[in-house]
């Protein structure tokens, strides 16, 4: 994630979106902390029927205890309907703004399947 924040850092605006899903046993804090200055809205949520997996208040607090304002995340264990508020929040903000916001969908391969899965059926 270092290389990834340090590209994301030479962009002249912020990242506008991270959709964050990990499995609990990973080194969560270390992976996403170098994102957190690059970030302006964090959306984190866990997988359903995984007992591996993070929970949503977890990361909530680990982006917390990084410096992550709590206004600035999202935290939900539905991870389709997460997904869905950052594809509607990031198309309202390209309407107003003219520019579509990136949006950083990382954590695990799981979390890019679902994703994948969720964009192929729009």
């Amino acid at each position: 994630c270092a290389y990834l924040a340090k590209r994301l850092n030479q962009q002249s605006n912020k990242t506008g979106y991270a959709l964050l899903g990990m499995m609990a046993d990973k080194q969560i804090a270390e992976s996403i902390n170098p994102l957190c200055s690059s970030v302006q809205r964090w959306s984190v949520s866990e997988f359903e029927n995984m007992p591996r997996s993070a929970k949503s208040e977890d990361l909530q607090k680990i982006l917390h205890r990084l410096g992550v304002r709590d206004d600035r995340v999202l935290a939900n264990a539905d991870f389709a309907g997460v997904m869905q508020q950052v594809f509607d929040d990031a198309e309202r903000e390209k309407k107003q703004t003219g520019n579509a916001p990136l949006i950083l969908i990382f954590g695990s391969f799981i979390t890019l399947a679902f994703a994948e899965s969720h964009l192929a059926g729009c």
